[in-house]
């Protein structure tokens, strides 16, 4: 088949030959995103702890600079000098403290990093996303019944059951550390054993990126109404265009 039989036309386009079917399946895409996942998520918490001692270092240290400048401006030197000395000394030791922090989160974070486990989607229609969701409801009810919304146990379950069931029908590959990217979307199995293995940080991050990369509208199309493709999609201070917002209506509602 030609490229112009791809793209709606068998020869020269024209008004009497345009295949809009044809146009619209040689045309059309959608996004792709991805999310990491990070398995070592004990040490995730002790990176978290070292980087708030490393800025509380950094804090301390601009609090003892500042202390020197005003030392600096007293007059009586001999006073000033000792007061500089016993500043600078505890300068080196915040110093000394966060070289030594600061090598414990590069190792950390090479640590965590190697458990990493990246999971490659490509976003698709409203129709598609409603299907899935309404399938996964469906599903939910028949086996546990109907979810009350004061019954956080099951209103939690069905969550579970939802973003399983989301991560499934969208995820095309997976990609571990070593760079090497796996074909295919893992089992519904498999991925519940994966949300059931994070965190509630973890879910609520990985459930967060599969929404907003599902919504994947944003502004883009109005900016390109408006001619400015890579400047502001407004005219003044109105905004231009109102389809980003209508989309996210529909894709971007994490409680959908």
């Amino acid at each position: 088949m030609s490229n112009e039989k791809t793209s709606g036309f068998d020869k020269a386009p024209g008004p009497d030959n345009f295949d809009f079917d044809a146009y619209i399946k040689g045309k059309s895409t959608f996004p792709t995103f991805a999310h990491t996942v990070y398995l070592d998520q004990e040490s995730g918490v002790a990176l978290g702890e070292l980087i708030e001692s490393y800025e509380a270092a950094v804090k301390t240290i601009g609090g003892l600079r500042l202390k020197q400048e005003r030392a600096m401006e007293t007059g009586a030197l001999s006073i000033a000098d000792d007061t500089l000395s016993e500043l600078a000394e505890l300068i080196d030791a915040e110093e000394r403290r966060i070289e030594s922090i600061d090598l414990q989160m590069t190792e950390m974070t090479e640590k965590i990093k190697d458990t990493a486990l990246t999971l490659n989607f490509q976003a698709g229609t409203p129709q598609k996303y409603g299907k899935v969701i309404r399938q996964a409801e469906k599903e939910y009810i028949k086996a546990n019944g109907k979810v009350h919304d004061d019954d956080m146990e099951h209103v939690t379950a069905r969550t579970r059951h939802v973003l399983v069931a989301q991560l499934a029908a969208y995820c095309m590959s997976v990609t571990t550390p070593d760079g090497v990217t796996h074909p295919g979307a893992p089992s519904k199995q498999s991925l519940g054993d994966l949300v059931d293995s994070l965190i509630a940080s973890e879910t609520l991050r990985l459930l967060t990126a599969l929404h907003r990369g599902l919504d994947a509208s944003a502004e883009w199309a109005s900016r390109i109404d408006a001619g400015f493709p890579g400047g502001s999609a407004d005219v003044g201070s109105e905004p231009v265009g109102g389809s980003g917002a209508e989309d996210s209506a529909i894709l971007g509602d994490p409680a959908a």
